[in-house]
Order: structure tokens, then C-alpha cells, then sequence
């Protein structure tokens, strides 16, 4: 299959330590082989920050800038101890302030949940989401180690000159230590409208929390920004919609959360917005399953992991020791990035395949093949493998939507003697084992994973058809799991296919346990067939219809499948108005 095509770079942000690992992992098993990467790369593993001291930092901002998309690897923000081990010149800041400075944005923090694991609060149903301003506080911070005794004062001259405050600050009787924060009010307005307009994007209510009662300057003015903006630009669309603002102090919020039943987006100053986005992923599951994108006003957006480094695999792997990191932060950032980069260069390969990248560990850990730090959150006969890092990786690579590419495999027109004895065999199995996979039973997900493996072999001899070009579609479009899409259009487009498919629908139905087909009629067995995969995919609790299907989506949904790479394939051809038609169907 050829190769999605990506004309415009995206700003890759590369870092250190095991995420470095995985992010090497990621692109060459996963992005790779299927897109033609473009990226404009910069290396900000500690050593080459140290080493340019620091200006590779300030270029990656401004390609994010220039680029208007960037995706980031975790990078390690230096301490003393860091300092001795890498022998750095100074005490780095933090590349996430920089950019987050630079960019001067909001960061959205999201937990990526599965159904093995329940959150440790049991009341929550729904992800809440942390939205974090990620400008200035303590990460843009001044400080001073104060060596004696003495006065601190916090003093403001005006730009001509003018001396406008001062205030003591404390009287020191010995040393101490000293801080002085600052923020501007266009970067907190900037942060309440991008805030509210994520909720009204979302469908859900916003907080926003402070500590205005002791903060009676700094806090307040966030306070009193954030009113005004949601009183005179969206109070008429939150009221509309629903939905409701609310102002809490931070610590009435943090018991309010921990009541609630999510589905809520938590606006937060960037420290206490750094700290809450931890506890939220935490109790959710895991620090490696939370999303996070910096959302700048002007349009930039950077993609990342929310956790750090790993620093104990690392030194493990480093010694040669098998090592279970979760992958799926930092694939989530690859996959936000390139959809990005897809949205805003109207390029729908690209869309679907971030789409799929993201699915596919959902997909990989929902069948239970779950790492270190998710197992122990699930019921034990639930786990099915621990795997290492590079068989984790391995096995979302091989991820297969598997009746569909077995069935698609053999009718499609490169079909062959060897691919036919794969693809009947998959049929058989899948037949067999897919009700008992669902189920949870270890014979079904054992006898799928085969079934999988060998319709993998199969059709990346041959190709596909048209099931899974209408999937790619309504997955860029409408988000539709990619397995349920395939499921979905598989009767369909067997149906439409069958006039060309000669007696191979005979041998389907007897894979699939029809009996007495060597009596049937032709057009009996093709019946047969097609009724024993609907029977399947009943049994199985797929849709016959899509809900979010809309009429005037037709005629683009139709020309991207027929301009799909696996349309060729398939053995009736077809043309964009009988695409729409078999859309339809769906309706």
C-alpha cells in the first residue's frame, strides 16, 4: 500500500531517557511504514539543551509557531542532582516553560480511559478534563536566595520612569528565600475565551477555581477576568447550551471534584492546573494515560505526554532488562499531532490514520494486553499478558480488524491460491472465537488472536476492497471506531459484491459453519454467506445503523472512499454514486 503523504512538516520536540525509547519505537513501528513523515526535528534531550545552551529550546517555539503544529517528547527539567549526573553549565529551566511562554496558551488535559480499569473514585462516570493556563506563576518566576538579614521589597516603576508602589515584601532577620510571580491580563482573557470555548465545543460545564480570599490582587483578577469574559462574550451561549460556569475556591473544587460525577472541564492557574492534571490522571488509571495539547490563540498547537521521563525503565533498559512502559501518552501525542496537521491541510489520510493510530492501543489494552502500571488496577483473569515494551508496541502494530480483512482478502482481485488457504482459515476461526473473545473467555481471545494473525497474512499479500475504504471514511469523519465501521459496512459491501465474487461466498458459509452448502443454489450459499456474518455481527453487539450519518455528508463521504487506497481491490469496481448509495444503507 502506498504511503499516506504529509507535504507540510509538523515541529518534532524529541527528549530524553525512556520516552526517547518509545518515541523511536513509535515512529519507526507505527508512523513509519505507513505515512511519509515530515517533521522538522529538534533534539531536546538534556545533553543537546546543555550543550546549545539552551537556544534549541527557543528554536523548537518558534517552529511550533511557524509550523502552527509541533508533537513533544517528555524532557527532563534538571535538579542538583541532575546537574552532577549530566555535568550540565547551570540549572536548565524547564523546556515546558519555555514554550508554554513562548506559545502563551492553554493546556488541555484529558484521562484516556478503557473499561478494564474503573477510576478510583467510583463516582466518576465521565473524564474530567483540566484545563491549565500555561503562562507565567511560578514557572516564569523571579527568585532570590536571600544570604542575610534584611528587607525585601516588591517595587513597580511605570515605563517613563515612575515609581507606582512599594511594599514591603518581609524584614528579614537571616537568610531565607524570596519569590516574586507575575501574569498579564490579555494572557489570562486569552486563557478564560479559550476555556470557555473548549466547553461549548465539549457540551460540558466549566469551573474555574482560585484562592481569591487570600490572593486578594493576583487571584481575583483571574477571578474577575474570567466573569467578565463569560459574562459579556458567552453567557448567551452557555445558557442556550445548557450548560453552566461556576467559580469556586480551589480547595471547595477539589471536594466538589471528588463528588462529582466528571464530565466537567476544570479551568485552573498553571501551578495548581500542574498538580490537578496529575491527581485527575492518577485516580483515572495512570499519569501515561492522559492527552494534553497547548491550544495558543493564534492558532498553535503542541502535543505531548503528561508524564516525565520514566528515569527507573530507563536505567533498567539501559542495563539491558525487559522493561512494561505504557506507550499510549506519547502515541496520543502523535496521533493529536498528525490529525492536526491533517485538519488544517485538508488532508483526510492523514486524519484517519492518526484516528486509527489511537485506537489501536485502546484497542491492543481493551483485549487485555495491558503494561506494568495498568495491570494491578484490574481484575487479575481480566490481564491476559504483561508485556514488554517492544512487545506492547509489537502487538498494537499488528492490531487487525479481523473478519473483515480475512473476508476482504479473499474476494479481492489479487486473491490467490496461498492467500485464499490463509483467508479461509481466518474466516473459520474468527467464526469460532469471536463470541467468546467478546465475552472475556481465554479460548476466544486466544483462537481471535490467531485468526487475526493469520488473516494478517493473508491480505497484506493482496490488499483490501471497498468494506474498509467507506471504514477509513466514516472513522475520519465521524469518529467511528474503526473495527465497528468495517464490521458495519462488511454485509453491505458483500451484498453489492456478490454478482463478482464467483463460488468463493460458498466457501465462506462453510468456514462459517453453514451446513448443506454443496446443495445450495448459487445464489442461495452467496445468502447464506452474507446472512452469517450479519448473524455474527449481531452477536457481537454491532450497529446496524450509524446515527451521525447525515445526508448532506453523502456525496463527501463517497468521494473520499473511492479515492481510498483500497478501493482498487475490490472485485466489483464502483463508482462515487454507488458509494453513496451503499452509505445509505446505513441511514
Amino acid at each position: 500500500m502506498e504511503k499516506i503523504k504529509m507535504p507540510v512538516p509538523i515541529a518534532e520536540l524529541d527528549g530524553d531517557e525512556m520516552t526517547h525509547i518509545l518515541w523511536g519505537m513509535i515512529k519507526e513501528q507505527l508512523i513509519c511504514p505507513f505515512v511519509e513523515l515530515n517533521t522538522e526535528y529538534y533534539d531536546l534531550s538534556l545533553p543537546n539543551r546543555d550543550k546549545t545552551e539552551d537556544a534549541v529550546t527557543h528554536q523548537a517555539a518558534e517552529a511550533i509557531k511557524r509550523l502552527h503544529v509541533g508533537v513533544k517528547c517528555a524532557t527532563i527539567t534538571p535538579n542538583n542532582q541532575r546537574q552532577e549526573e549530566y555535568g550540565l553549565k547551570k540549572l536548565w529551566r524547564s523546556p515546558n516553560a519555555t514554550i508554554r511562554a513562548a506559545l502563551d496558551g492553554t493546556v488541555f488535559r484529558t484521562p484516556i480511559l478503557i473499561s478494564r480499569i474503573k477510576p478510583v473514585v467510583a463516582c466518576w462516570e465521565k473524564p474530567i478534563t483540566i484545563a491549565r493556563h500555561a503562562y507565567g506563576d511560578v514557572y516564569k518566576a523571579a527568585e532570590y536566595r536571600v544570604p542575610c538579614a534584611g528587607k525585601a521589597e516588591l517595587v513597580f516603576t511605570d515605563s517613563h520612569g515612575t515609581e507606582l508602589s512599594r511594599q514591603t515584601v518581609f524584614d528579614f532577620s537571616g537568610p531565607g528565600v524570596l519569590q516574586a510571580m507575575h501574569n498579564r491580563d490579555d494572557s489570562i482573557l486569552a486563557f478564560a475565551r479559550a476555556c470557555f470555548t473548549y466547553a461549548l465545543d465539549m457540551k460540558q460545564d466549566l469551573w474555574f477555581s482560585a484562592k481569591d480570599t487570600i490572593s486578594k490582587d493576583y487571584d481575583q483578577t483571574f477571578k474577575l477576568l474570567f466573569q467578565k469574559v463569560f459574562d459579556e462574550e458567552f453567557r448567551s451561549a452557555f445558557e442556550q447550551a445548557g450548560l453552566q460556569y461556576r467559580y469556586c475556591l480551589i480547595d471547595d473544587a477539589v471536594a466538589r471534584v471528588i463528588r462529582s460525577s466528571g464530565g466537567i472541564i476544570w479551568a485552573c492557574k498553571n501551578y495548581d492546573g500542574d498538580v490537578m492534571s496529575d491527581l485527575i490522571a492518577s485516580a483515572s488509571g495512570s499519569l501515561a494515560m492522559m492527552t494534553s495539547v497547548l491550544v495558543s490563540p493564534d492558532g498553535n498547537f503542541e502535543y505531548e505526554a503528561a508524564h516525565g521521563t520514566v528515569t527507573a525503565h530507563f536505567y533498567r533498559w539501559r542495563k539491558g532488562e525487559k522493561v512494561s512502559t505504557n506507550p499510549m501518552a506519547t502515541m496520543a501525542a502523535w496521533a493529536g499531532a498528525l490529525k492536526k496537521r491533517g485538519e488544517l491541510d485538508g488532508n483526510r489520510e492523514l486524519i484517519r490514520f492518526a484516528d486509527c493510530l489511537y485506537r489501536a492501543g485502546l484497542d491492543v489494552f481493551e483485549e487485555g494486553y495491558l503494561p506494568k502500571d495498568l495491570a494491578p488496577l484490574c481484575d487479575p483473569a481480566a490481564v491476559r499478558e504483561i508485556p514488554d515494551t517492544e512487545r506492547l508496541i509489537s502487538l498494537i502494530r499488528r492490531r487487525l480488524e479481523a473478519l473483515t480483512h480475512a473476508i476482504e482478502g479473499y474476494t479481492t482481485k489479487a486473491a490467490w491460491e496461498m492467500t485464499d488457504m490463509f483467508h479461509l482459515e481466518a474466516i473459520k476461526l474468527i467464526s469460532t472465537y469471536l463470541r467468546g473473545a467478546v465475552k472475556g473467555t481465554k479460548e476466544g481471545r486466544e483462537g481471535m488472536a490467531l485468526g487475526q494473525y493469520i488473516a494478517g497474512m493473508g491480505f497484506s499479500n493482496v490488499g483490501l476492497g471497498i468494506a474498509h475504504s467507506m471504514a477509513h471514511t466514516l472513522g475520519a469523519v465521524y469518529d467511528t471506531p474503526h473495527g465497528v465501521a468495517c464490521a458495519m459496512m462488511l454485509p453491505i459491501v458483500m451484498e453489492y459484491n456478490a454478482d463478482c465474487t464467483g463460488e468463493k461466498y460458498r466457501e465462506i458459509a462453510r468456514a462459517m459453519g453453514v451446513e448443506g452448502v454443496d446443495s445450495m443454489t448459487q445464489a442461495e450459499y452467496r445468502r447464506a454467506a452474507i446472512d452469517a456474518v450479519k448473524k455474527l455481527s449481531k452477536d457481537v453487539g454491532i450497529p446496524e445503523k450509524l446515527d451521525a450519518l447525515k445526508e448532506e455528508d453523502l456525496p463527501f463521504l463517497a468521494e473520499s472512499a473511492y479515492a481510498d487506497a483500497c478501493r482498487p481491490g475490490n472485485p466489483k469496481d464502483t463508482n462515487p454514486a454507488e458509494l453513496t448509495e451503499l452509505f445509505r444503507k446505513l441511514m
